[in-house]
């Protein structure tokens, strides 16, 4: 269970990030600069992995706006 204060944390940075959720974990732009601004909202003792947990459950959970997918066109 992600604790409220870390969900709402999540919102408000997932809502400022300029990709996709998915496209963030193992990524420079995920440890530069998301996972610090939640270790700012949500304390010093949370890890990537709590970080990563509450982006995914606002998403899932219904709390950020779904991202529309494009399809690519099948190869002739």
């Amino acid at each position: 269970m992600v604790p409220k204060s870390h969900l709402d944390a999540a919102v408000r940075i997932a809502k400022s990030v300029a990709v996709p959720i998915d496209r963030l974990p193992y990524t420079p732009y995920f440890e530069g600069w998301v996972f610090p601004l939640f270790q700012a909202s949500a304390g010093p003792s949370v890890t990537m992995h709590d970080c990563w947990w509450a982006l995914q459950h606002a998403r899932k959970s219904g709390r950020l706006k779904a991202e529309k997918r494009t399809r690519k066109p099948f190869a002739k």
